[in-house]
């Protein structure tokens, strides 16, 4: 083995302890993008390619359509393929039914078990459903007192997500279920249209009527989708990227100060004809090695860490395609920037040595004047500190890399513990304000319309407050949006019914997209309305107006309601009566309950965030302590010698902790909140938005897992003084 290597390997063994931290942070960055853009990239292929295999349909139009309608399309250019298809739902007992008939053309079925059915007595269940209720092929399906005989377990495109509707796009399986018939009584409601072209709205609604008008874009399970390759991207740089940086920074600092103290050896070198080329491949082969190891072995683990998120995810959606797929290209990144950075850092931390004659290398290095410190200069507080005091102050700032990189990676840490508690604390506050701050109703019942004025729930005495609504969809800036049709007097919802009368009141979230405030006016399917007032909301998102103002601003606005919002103190009596008479509803509880299994599911990714804040905590905490012990040995002998107790040197190591924790925990409370909001973007659709929201509890307890975290400092520096030689201590020429 050449000398250069054996020197190489000597180094690595010398400073294991920081090289492991190093590696440690590289691993976790190589293994939390590897895993999370790999899977990114696999979801989007595997979801296109099921998209297309399965003709996820181009234009959906809702309404009520004859076959003739359905033929006049079919001759329509620009459009390739045209089916039309029926929907129901019916609830019976807590569960609510949908019912759609089979379509051959377009929305295609993927079928898991079993087969399709071909007559009006058998039937095929989605199969999140099936799983759920243990459902098989030949058992009995009862609804509403009809029996139908499973043949099929089956996967739709249009449920890779299972949306009940904008309120519950993760619909629970024990109330809510999609059926697939042969066909169903009375007219068409639905026409599926694959297009070659673009075909504007205007265009078909001047060959048939039709109340909706829905791209593919526009559908909430995908939007969905979208959200999520968002969602998957932003993780797999964020997280990395602050990982990469914190041990880039380290390896700076630490070939830093090894070159100041080897600063004769590098003379010596020089004056034997060593290049700087040699010299630097010394220096800089074991962080390059360091990155080749520690980047290849987190790209390997992320082989079973994205089996075990595959597994996870397919809780969440249904893909029946959906397999593990390894990128080389990724892996090649992972490992080329992890080993590209820690070079870079280190041939940055020797620039300044390698421009140095030999002679000027080996003469013993002037200590450099310190100027005074910012404590320094505050006087009045100065003198009146003890000796040990001042002295932990001094050195706390004395190497200002250091500490840099002490405050920089403490506050990471906390930020990214600030940032996974904050984005669970941001998900429950969608729930708490809009079920106990904005929605006042206790059920809502959905069905056909009916003019304003009939009332079919005039002889239901269980029923305390009622009110109508219109839901309709329609387009602002071309793409889809609910408005909500209300009575201005309506108390089911808090809103001010002034501003109601006045214009339209939209959510924060519309605002911020649209760029607008009140007072200002937007394009709703081509009539411009005044927005009169701007909410917080977050789920259940939707423009609102009176039917005084749509009236009068909005005469596509029909006169009518399709929403009925509900208050009774008798609710159970009052389901009751509902499901006798064959209404389809849906509570408040089954909406909280929806959106909580989204929750679960998205627990165990904070789990791993607050994880992966841990480990960078801990890891910075004991390499940068570690490298400040080394660097000071024979400063704490000196002292020891001098007869200052280890008690007291301990001491000086706390405060300068206290100082560090001073400002990296602020610092990292305000980078949390700011991943939040650097993020929220990826989460909020049209009809979901997340606002960021860190409640106190969540800022002390990551402010007390890090003081626990800190405290290994004083633990390791207790550890390392005991081990101090003290007869040694004395042969040493220089610090």
């Amino acid at each position: 083995m050449k000398t250069s290597t054996r020197f190489i390997f000597r180094k690595m063994k010398k400073q294991r302890g920081q090289m492991l931290g190093m590696g440690l942070l590289i691993f976790v960055a190589a293994l939390f993008f590897t895993t999370i853009y790999s899977f990114k990239n696999t979801y989007q292929v595997f979801t296109e390619d099921y998209f297309q295999q399965q003709h996820y349909a181009d234009i959906t139009l809702t309404g009520s359509f004859t076959k003739e309608e359905v033929a006049k399309l079919e001759k329509e250019q620009g459009i390739t393929k045209v089916e039309a298809r029926s929907l129901m739902e019916v609830k019976d007992q807590e569960i609510t039914y949908r019912f759609i008939s089979l379509t051959s053309k377009m929305n295609q079925l993927s079928i898991t078990k079993g087969r399709l059915p071909k007559n009006t007595k058998e039937c095929a269940v989605i199969s999140q459903f099936a799983r759920k209720h243990q459902i098989t092929v030949g058992d009995p399906l009862t609804i509403s007192n009809q029996e139908r005989k499973v043949v099929g377990i089956v996967s739709s495109p249009e449920y890779v997500y299972y949306v009940q509707n904008a309120r519950t796009m993760f619909a629970d399986l024990d109330k809510f279920a999609v059926v697939f018939v042969d066909q169903l009584p009375g007219p068409y409601n639905q026409i599926l249209l694959e297009t070659s072209d673009a075909l504007s709205e205007k265009r078909l609604a001047s060959k048939i009527k039709f109340n909706q008008y829905t791209k593919v874009d526009d559908q909430i399970n995908y939007q969905m989708y979208e959200g999520d390759l968002g969602q998957f991207e932003s993780f797999a740089f964020i997280f990395p990227t602050i990982f990469w940086l914190i041990s880039f920074c380290i390896i700076f600092i630490l070939l830093r100060r090894t070159i100041l103290k080897e600063h004769k050896q590098l003379g010596i070198m020089k004056a034997l004809g060593h290049s700087n080329t040699t010299i630097m491949k010394i220096y800089l082969m074991q962080f390059g090695l360091l990155g080749i190891i520690a980047s290849s072995l987190g790209c390997l683990a992320s082989i079973p860490l994205s089996n075990w998120l595959l597994s996870m995810i397919r809780i969440m959606i249904e893909l029946p395609t959906l397999a593990l797929r390894m990128y080389p290209k990724v892996w090649s990144v992972a490992v080329g920037v992890s080993v590209l950075g820690c070079l870079l850092a280190g041939s940055l931390a020797m620039l300044s040595v390698l421009k140095e004659l030999p002679a000027v290398s080996m003469k013993p290095r002037m200590p450099r004047a310190t100027k005074r410190s910012l404590f320094e200069k505050l006087t009045f507080i100065w003198s009146k500190w003890s000796f040990n005091t001042r002295y932990a102050m001094k050195s706390s700032v004395r190497n200002k890399g250091r500490f840099f990189v002490m405050v920089l990676g403490i506050a990471a840490s906390t930020a990214l513990m600030c940032f996974s508690l904050g984005f669970n604390d941001s998900l429950h506050q969608i729930t708490h304000q809009y079920f106990d701050e904005f929605a006042s109703y206790d059920l809502v019942v959905e069905g056909e319309p009916l003019p304003l004025g009939n009332n079919p729930f005039a002889g239901y005495s269980k029923i305390d407050q009622h009110s109508p609504a219109l839901q309709m969809p329609t387009k602002v800036r071309g793409e889809e949006y609910l408005l909500t049709v209300l009575e201005s007097d309506t108390t089911m919802l808090n809103l001010n019914q002034q501003e109601l009368k006045e214009g339209i009141v939209i959510p924060e979230y519309y605002a911020e997209k649209w760029g607008v405030r009140v007072g200002d006016t937007v394009k709703i399917d081509d009539h411009r309305v005044s927005i009169s007032g701007i909410i917080r909301l977050g789920m259940g998102l939707s423009m609102f107006t009176s039917y005084h103002y749509a009236k009068d601003v909005l005469p596509d606005v029909p006169q009518v309601y399709n929403t009925t919002y509900m208050k009774s103190e008798r609710l159970d009596s009052l389901e009751t009566a509902l499901l006798e008479d064959e209404y389809v509803f849906s509570t408040v509880k089954d909406d909280i309950s929806s959106f909580n299994s989204l929750l679960e599911n998205l627990q165990i990714l904070i789990w791993l965030l607050i994880a992966c804040g841990v480990i960078l905590g801990i890891t910075v905490v004991l390499c940068i302590n570690l490298m400040n012990l080394t660097v000071r040995e024979f400063e704490y002998m000196f002292m020891n010698i001098m007869g200052y107790s280890k008690r007291k040197i301990l001491s000086a190591i706390f405060k300068e902790s206290i100082v560090q924790l001073c400002l990296a925990i602020p610092t990292g409370f305000f980078c949390g909140y700011l991943l939040l909001q650097m993020i929220k973007g990826e989460f909020s659709q049209n009809s979901f938005a997340l606002y960021p929201a860190i409640r106190p509890i969540s800022f002390i307890l990551s402010g007390t897992v890090i003081l626990i975290m800190s405290s290994l400092r004083i633990i390791a520096a207790n550890r390392f003084i005991n081990k101090l030689d003290i007869v040694e201590g004395l042969k040493i020429q220089e610090d």
